[in-house]
């Protein structure tokens, strides 16, 4: 009988994940590079500290924000959203249509309808009440970067 494991995913798990998924993709679609490189827009104080950043890559075609987080004691100075604004102009250049977004309703859901995204899905039960949200905002012919 074949024995089953349970432990932590390390890295030979996510590669083989990763790239079985490749694989299937382009078995499947015939794209072979539908999920891209994480890029990451940054602002760091003066000693180098990061205060804020934004991390988002390419998901087949369109402009997935991943992370984004400002230290507590930046919050409030703007930075997450020139971060963003950044973030957007880097999927339009890639020729993303729209960029789209996951977070909880005890996070920044109110953040991202300031940027202009939509709630799509709102999927209820988690503990404590709470909920994980999927936004979408269009970056084609947008009037707000």
């Amino acid at each position: 009988m074949t024995a089953i494991h349970q432990e932590t995913a390390g890295d030979d798990l996510k590669a083989f994940f990763e790239e079985g998924f490749a694989r299937h993709a382009v078995a499947m679609t015939g794209v072979e590079n539908g999920v891209g490189t994480p890029q990451s827009f940054v602002i760091r104080d003066d000693a180098g500290v990061v205060c804020a950043a934004v991390i988002a890559r390419i998901f087949w075609g369109q402009l997935h924000i991943k992370n984004v987080l400002s230290a507590e004691n930046a919050r409030g100075k703007g930075y997450a959203l020139q971060l963003m604004e950044q973030a957007h102009t880097w999927g339009r250049a890639q020729g993303c249509d729209f960029a789209f977004v996951e977070t909880m309703n005890f996070q920044a859901e109110g953040f991202y309808h300031k940027l202009g995204y939509v709630t799509e899905y709102t999927r209820q039960g988690y503990t404590a009440g709470t909920s994980f949200i999927y936004m979408k905002k269009e970056l084609k012919d947008s009037a707000y970067a």
